[in-house]
């Protein structure tokens, strides 16, 4: 007959051991938070958190905005200027006009030019109103000559390219670069938005580890007691040494050290995140993500396909090369001769009476070529061959980049498929020390065991249990970095 002491030790363990089946493993797991008034908060709406409130996102999406500015900015060649002015003048004598001792005169000017991007060329139109004092000498011979002079005139003048610049290549070519710059800060943005989700992510995915190994450490502490109360009876009734007591105690202390240990990392970390995410609050809530959650995936070959068509980074460099091929589009128009056609027409009225002087009436024009071609044109050549190189050098840097990119992503594909194989293992491994811890149970309660194999048994389940939960760790902060591989964690 058992004492009363076995008894109580074989309905404690009763009690403690009572174990769901191999179909609640997981759910087992998962089910180690908090369960009293503290909220939940899901990966997405910590990320979602993020979005709205730190100024990382704001401030990277404001470098396409700046750099459209500056775009804008270009605009302003084509805008119209409107320039005027006035000239005095002042002449003592002349040395053409006989009796002529000196003149004065005042001028009013303005004008309005444009460039045009869509061809080139330069539109002005000015207006010119001129009048002169007229001093000559005392002598009669010219007492019938007029003492003023009115000179106005409209003139219309406009410079087109044919050769270098035809329809405007070279006006529109920094337009066209900070439209890719623009493109490329939007990417930009994008990358680094996706980085900081990933980056915290992970740290989410590290509170909710250390949420789940606070549970089974506390589990496994509360176990050592177990173990320390039932050696301590064992010592009373002397089946056991002293030492065996000193053991389990020290084993208590270890116990409590591993608590205390992931406590503390528990807390700073949450700390960490509730300043990430400015919302003090977090400290209250608790993680609810599904840790062991397998995911699924194409075929590599299909993984690797869509990366070569649609990675951000890869894009990036593609960008770049659209602004070398700009930049050689450029380069080449500097080696072409400068041969412009100029146009000029108006019409003047020069009159000693100001009102006939202004009817204007007397039209002209001019029509001309002017060719320019530097003998070597060194510059332009060497700025075109240097850029040819620049292209070259860049499209083995995409090869480079490429297989780089593809080689880490397929290291990752490759590794998740191995940790599903793993964690399958974990789970046996789980059932396998529950299946004993039951065994030893019912061992013990039938008289022929001890209840420390029970505990020994119980403690290993716990081990089983949290390496099942390491190994759910990386696997899920792998899968968070083959989505930022593959640009799918922003969306």
């Amino acid at each position: 007959m058992k004492t009363i002491p076995s008894i109580i030790s074989a309905l404690i363990a009763f009690f403690a051991f009572m174990q769901p089946s191999f179909a609640q493993v997981t759910l087992d797991v998962l089910d180690t938070q908090n369960k009293n008034d503290s909220e939940n908060i899901t990966l997405v709406q910590f990320l979602e958190g993020l979005e709205q409130t730190h100024p990382l996102f704001e401030r990277e999406e404001m470098n396409a905005q700046i750099e459209q500015e500056r775009q804008k900015s270009l605009t302003g060649t084509e805008n119209w200027i409107v320039s005027s002015g006035v000239n005095v003048s002042h002449m003592s004598y002349s040395p053409v006009t006989a009796g002529l001792e000196n003149t004065k005169g005042v001028s009013l000017f303005t004008s309005v030019s444009r460039h045009f991007w869509s061809t080139g060329g330069n539109l002005s139109v000015g207006l010119t109103l001129g009048a002169n004092a007229l001093g000559y000498s005392s002598d009669t011979i010219y007492s019938s000559t007029p003492d003023a002079d009115f000179d106005n005139k409209v003139t219309l003048f406009y410079t087109q390219p044919l050769l270098r610049n035809w329809k405007g290549v070279l006006s529109k070519l920094e337009y066209e670069l900070k439209t890719i710059d623009i493109d490329f800060a939007a990417v930009q943005a994008l990358e680094n938005q996706e980085d900081f989700l990933a980056s915290s992510a992970q740290s989410f995915l590290n509170w909710v580890f250390h949420t789940v190994e606070m549970q089974i450490v506390q589990e496994r502490l509360q176990l050592s007691k177990k173990s320390f109360d039932e050696t301590r009876q064992k010592r009373a009734r002397n089946l056991v040494d002293e030492v065996d007591v000193i053991r389990a105690k020290n084993s208590i202390s270890l116990s409590e050290q591993n608590r205390v240990t992931v406590e503390s990392i528990l807390l700073s970390l949450v700390k960490q995140l509730s300043i990430l995410t400015q919302d003090v609050s977090l400290v209250d809530k608790t993680p609810q993500f599904d840790l062991y959650e397998i995911h699924e995936f194409p075929e590599l070959k299909t993984v690797i396909d869509d990366f070569k068509k649609n990675s951000r980074i890869l894009g990036q460099l593609k960008l770049n090369l659209r602004q070398l091929e700009l930049v050689r589009k450029g380069n080449k128009e500097y080696t072409k001769p400068d041969l412009s056609l100029t146009a000029q027409v108006g019409t003047k009225k020069s009159n000693d009476n100001f009102s006939d002087a202004l009817m204007i009436d007397q039209p002209e024009a001019t029509l001309g070529l002017t060719y320019t071609f530097p003998l070597k044109n060194t510059q332009a050549r060497a700025n075109l061959l240097t850029t040819d190189l620049q292209i070259t050098q860049l499209n083995k840097q995409m090869e480079e980049l490429e297989i780089a990119q593809l080689s880490v992503l397929s290291n990752t594909y490759v590794q998740l498929k191995q940790l599903e194989e793993i964690l399958k293992l974990n789970i046996q491994q789980i059932e396998l020390a529950r299946q004993k811890t039951k065994e030893e149970t019912i061992t013990y309660n039938r008289g022929r065991g001890d209840f420390t194999f029970v505990i020994q048994s119980q403690d290993e389940e716990k081990r089983a249990k949290l390496t099942y939960a390491l190994n759910a760790l990386i696997y899920q902060k792998l899968y968070i970095q083959y989505l930022a591989m593959t640009d799918q964690l922003l969306s």
